[in-house]
Order: structure tokens, then sequence, then C-alpha cells
């Protein structure tokens, strides 16, 4: 594991001093810090990063992006996470599914990443506010889960792309004075992945969707959201026989 540093988890995850009272943070400050390192962008060896002890919590992704993926059964399916996300990357996939399956990690952007230790479980213990963010993040995660497989279900892959957009949108993107600005550059292979289709396909649908003006790309090539996701075609109507 490449640690480099401790770092003091209320200063680099905003998120977590703004769950105390105001008169906890100090103390909590200077008590809940934990271990971290970086990893460079590019494929990332998760499961053997960090050798993990009793008591540890998981991986906390302070900064960057990094595409899951795990392929079986001659199929896919990736997800996208980022700062604040909770990893356990050392459970193995295959107690999990029936079939061998191959599970890539890759950091999109460098990451940086704490270690929540056994030592920042006891400590944060003293301020359970900070332990239900946690689990809050956990359950945040199922839930970004649960809409990417509904996702898969949705017909149309502009639909389906522009339904994407606009999740990734509520958690990294700023209302700018053109639409929607989403804070991250992803591969195009990487939105095929977490859609379900093909490269071309995607290229071709997001051209789509700029003719059609729910998005463009700004000058520093994000995406910039112009309109709401679009309303599912209707299909037949159920049958009653």
């Amino acid at each position: 594991m490449n640690i480099k540093h401790h770092v003091c988890l209320l200063d680099a995850d905003p998120e977590l001093a703004a769950a105390l009272a105001p008169g906890s943070i100090e103390g909590a400050r200077r008590h809940v810090v934990a271990p971290a390192g970086t990893v460079p962008r590019g494929p990332w060896d998760a499961e053997t990063w960090h050798s993990p002890a009793e008591g540890d919590l998981g991986l906390l992704v302070l900064e960057g992006l990094v595409l899951h993926e795990v392929d079986f059964a001659s199929r896919g399916a990736a997800e996208l996470l980022g700062s604040g996300d909770l990893l356990r990357p050392w459970e193995p996939h295959a107690e999990l599914l029936p079939v061998p399956a191959e599970v890539r990690w890759t950091a999109l952007a460098p990451l940086h990443i704490a270690v929540l230790d056994a030592d920042f479980t006891l400590a944060a213990a003293r301020w359970p506010a900070l332990m239900a963010v946690m689990l809050d993040r956990a359950s945040r995660r199922s839930r970004a889960l649960v809409f990417q497989l509904a996702l898969s279900q949705v017909t149309g892959i502009e639909h389906r792309l522009l339904l994407l957009l606009w999740e990734m949108a509520q958690r990294w993107g700023h209302v700018g004075p053109n639409g929607v600005v989403i804070r991250i550059k992803l591969p195009r292979e990487a939105l095929a992945r977490l859609v379900g289709a093909r490269r071309p396909t995607v290229s071709t649908a997001l051209g789509g969707l700029q003719d059609g003006g729910s998005l463009s790309i700004d000058s520093a090539g994000h995406w910039v959201l112009h309109q709401g996701p679009l309303q599912e075609p209707a299909g037949p109507p159920p049958s009653h026989g």
C-alpha cells in the first residue's frame, strides 16, 4: 500500500464536520485521522492495495474517480465511484456470484484514498454522527446500484444516457449560465459500460442528444445539460386476456 501520510478526515471530507455539533468539531478534528495514499490514473489493483486487518471499516475515496467493472457469463456491469464513496474491494466477488467473474478497477482520475482502520473506528465511535455518515455512504452506494439496475431496463439508448447524465449531475454537477455542468470528464468507453452499450452506439446517441438540444459540451470539455430527462416511450397496453 502506498501510504504517504495521515489526513484529518474532517478537513478532507467536509460532510463529516457538517454532521457534528459545532462544539464537537475541534475535538473530533484532532482525533479522527486516518492513513492515506494515492493511486495514479489507470488500472488499479484495488483488492491488494491494502491488506485489511481486523476492525478495518474500508477505504474512503477523498478525491478522484474510479470505475468498478464486473464481467461474468458473457455479460458485464459497472459503477462509477468518487469522493465520499466507501469501498471494501478485498471482499471476494466469487462468494456473491455462481460463475467465475472478472473484476476490474480503473482510476479515471488520480485517487486520494484514506484507510478507515481500527484506530479510526475507535476514534469515530466517540461521535456517533460520524458513523451514521459512513452508514449513509454505504446506503447511498446501494441506492446507486439499484438505479443502475433500473437504468438497464430503460428503452432507448438516448433516454438511458440522458438519465445517467442527470444522475451524475446530481452528484458532480453545478448550475452554470447555460445549464447544469457535469464537472467530471468520463471516457466514452466508460460511459458505454455504465449504460450497457457499445462505444459507437453511445457516440451516436450523444450526437443525437446534442442535435436535440438536451446536451452540449463546453470549452473545457464538460457536458452541459439543458433539458430534463426524456419521458420513456410508452409501450403497448398491458394484456388483460
